[in-house]
């Protein structure tokens, strides 16, 4: 029985990972991927190797594959569209299996890698991405915290909300987009910067230390004078 995980890698690339089976006779397995939720899964044509389905070999060596801990890696995928992806086994008779259980990567689309957010200025940050057309369980978190949804798609597969800052701790911020209806994560976590707290105020400002340190031109244009 497959379970279907999706490890974060870097931007356009995924690697699916699901439970190996152990029939003697097993010859490998086949990934398939769409990004159309209604569609067929034998349309796409996105990957680097080629059209959905991907067929894997445990004996031909592929670099991409470990078959001792089965995941795969596609490489050459647009970041900014939703992917769905299932997993086959298949025999040394070409017997295959049915299809293991469906998910998605969801991309944010906004904001960026890069990103600050002040709490000085605001406290919440508008997140915008893609997900199946009316999906109503998007979320989006922080490593562990949920700080935005629940958010809803419209017909497109558009999703937009607020996300609030407020409940975390600053410094570096890593935020995915989940849903369970779709088995759904962002792949490739936004990282930024969430910054709360303004700097301690200056101390032990006096005229007689500030005299010292006007500069040399100054001070004789005032002896002048």
């Amino acid at each position: 029985m497959f379970f279907f995980a999706l490890s974060p890698s870097y931007a356009a690339v995924v690697t699916p990972g699901w439970d190996a089976n152990t029939e003697p006779d097993l010859d490998g397995y086949k990934v398939y991927y769409k990004n159309d939720p209604s569609g067929a899964y034998d349309v796409c044509t996105d990957a680097q190797k080629g059209k959905s389905p991907i067929t894997v070999s445990i004996v031909d060596g592929d670099p991409d594959f470990d078959p001792d801990n089965p995941e795969y890696i596609l490489r050459g995928l647009d970041g900014n569209k939703v992917y769905f992806f299932v997993v086959t086994a298949y025999d040394t008779e070409e017997l295959e299996s049915n299809y293991s259980n469906e998910v998605a990567i969801l991309p944010i689309i906004s904001p960026q890698d890069g990103f600050y957010v002040n709490a000085s200025n605001f406290m919440s940050y508008m997140a915008q991405g893609k997900a199946s057309p009316d999906a109503d369980d998007i979320i989006v978190k922080s490593g562990p915290d949920r700080i935005g949804g629940t958010f809803t798609a419209d017909e497109e597969g558009n999703w937009s909300g607020a996300c609030y800052f407020s409940s975390i701790s600053e410094g570096s911020v890593s935020l995915t987009a989940e849903s369970d209806e779709l088995d759904g994560i962002t792949v490739d976590p936004v990282t930024g910067t969430y910054d709360k707290t303004a700097p301690g105020k200056a101390t032990s400002l006096s005229s007689s230390s500030m005299a010292g340190r006007l500069p040399m031109a100054l001070i004789q244009t005032i002896i002048l004078m």
